[in-house]
C-alpha cells in the first residue's frame, strides 16, 4: 500500500532523485515518487567507424532506478535497428538473475559490418538502437475532506471557516495515475454527490507500448480503484467499468475521466476519505548510437 504523504514543504525535488513535491497552496499538494524505473545509462559504440569486414562492438549499460529488485526473465533487452543487409550480428550471453535498486549491468553485442561494401555508409542514419522493455504498476491515493453542514455554519459564524485541498501521493513508475477532487473542501455532508477526476499521464522518457487491440494510441490498464468509504467505493467502480478498465494515452496524456459519487454521511463533525487507484502498463525506454562504415582508401 502507498504511503499517503502529507508535506508542507516548499515546491522541490529531492536531492539525488526525481521525487518530485509541488507547492502547497498553489493547487493539489503532491508527493511524485521516482518516474524511471530502468534506463539505458550509456550505449557505446566501440569501435564507433569501422571498415568493411570490421567487427564494432555494441555495449549497453542498463540501470535500475527503482526502488525494487527486478527479474531479468521479466526483462527483455532488444537491439532492435542494426540494417541486417549491412552488419551480422551475434547474440549477446543471456543475463539471468535480478537486477537490485541502483545496480547496473551490461548487454554486449558483436556485429560484423559487410565485407563488399565500396562506400562510407551510415545505417541506420539515426543509429543503432536498444530498447529495454518491461511491466509496471503505478498507485496513487489522494485524500477527501468532508464536513457536517453546521459545523461548518458554525465555523464560519466564528470566522475560523478555511478552504483544503487534497493530499494526493503517485506512487513510482513513468506513467502516473492522478486523482482529482473539483469540487471545493471540505465538502459539505448534505451534498449529496461530489465530482472527482481520473486521468493518466507518461512523466518518462520512454514509451508506453501499444499492447494487441491498441489501433492507434497506446492504453494503460486500469487495474483497481477503491476508498476507505463503501458508500464511494461502489460509483468508483461503475466510473471505471464505464471506461472499459483503461485510459487511452494521446501524446503522452489521457483525457479526463469524470465520476460522480455519493457523498457519505458520518456521525463526526470533520471527516477525511481516501481514494486509491492502480494501473498497470508495458514501458519501453530507447537510446542510439550512430555507428559508421568506411571503406580504406
Amino acid at each position: 500500500m502507498l504511503p499517503l504523504a502529507v508535506m508542507l514543504v516548499s515546491g522541490c525535488t529531492i536531492p539525488g532523485t526525481d521525487i518530485n513535491i509541488d507547492i502547497p497552496g498553489f493547487g493539489t499538494p503532491t508527493v511524485s515518487y521516482q518516474n524511471e524505473m530502468l534506463v539505458i545509462t550509456s550505449l557505446q559504440a566501440i569501435p564507433a567507424e569501422v571498415a568493411p569486414g570490421q567487427t564494432v562492438t555494441l555495449v549497453a549499460t542498463i540501470q535500475n532506478k527503482g526502488t525494487q529488485k527486478r527479474s531479468l526473465s521479466e526483462v527483455y533487452i532488444d537491439l532492435y535497428d542494426y540494417c541486417p543487409g549491412l552488419f551480422q550480428k551475434s547474440i549477446p550471453d543471456k543475463i539471468t538473475g535480478d537486477i537490485y535498486p541502483d545496480q547496473m549491468i551490461q548487454v554486449v553485442w558483436k556485429l560484423k559490418a559487410a565485407d563488399n561494401l565500396a562506400v562510407e555508409s551510415t545505417c541506420p542514419s539515426d543509429g543503432m538502437k536498444v530498447a529495454v522493455r518491461y511491466k509496471q504498476k503505478t498507485d496513487s491515493i489522494a485524500t477527501i475532506a468532508f464536513i457536517d453542514e453546521m459545523e461548518m455554519n458554525r465555523l464560519i459564524q466564528e470566522g475560523k471557516f478555511g478552504k483544503t485541498t487534497s493530499a494526493v501521493t503517485v506512487g513510482e513508475g513513468p506513467v502516473k495515475p492522478y486523482v482529482e477532487v473539483r469540487d471545493v473542501q471540505p465538502i459539505p455532508s448534505n451534498s449529496k454527490t461530489t465530482n472527482i477526476i481520473f486521468r493518466a499521464e507518461n512523466k518518462g522518457q520512454g514509451f508506453v507500448q501499444r499492447i494487441e487491440g491498441d489501433e492507434i494510441n497506446p492504453t494503460v490498464t486500469w487495474d483497481s480503484v477503491s476508498s476507505s468509504s463503501s458508500v464511494m467505493k461502489a460509483d468508483l467502480e461503475k466510473c471505471k467499468a464505464e471506461s472499459n478498465d483503461q485510459f487511452i494515452l494521446i501524446r503522452g496524456k489521457s483525457a479526463e475521466i469524470p465520476c460522480t459519487v455519493a457523498v457519505p454521511v458520518k456521525d463526526t463533525p470533520e471527516y477525511t476519505e481516501t481514494i486509491t487507484t492502480t494501473i498497470s502498463y508495458n514501458y519501453e525506454f530507447r537510446k542510439s548510437v550512430i555507428v559508421k562504415v568506411k571503406p580504406k582508401r
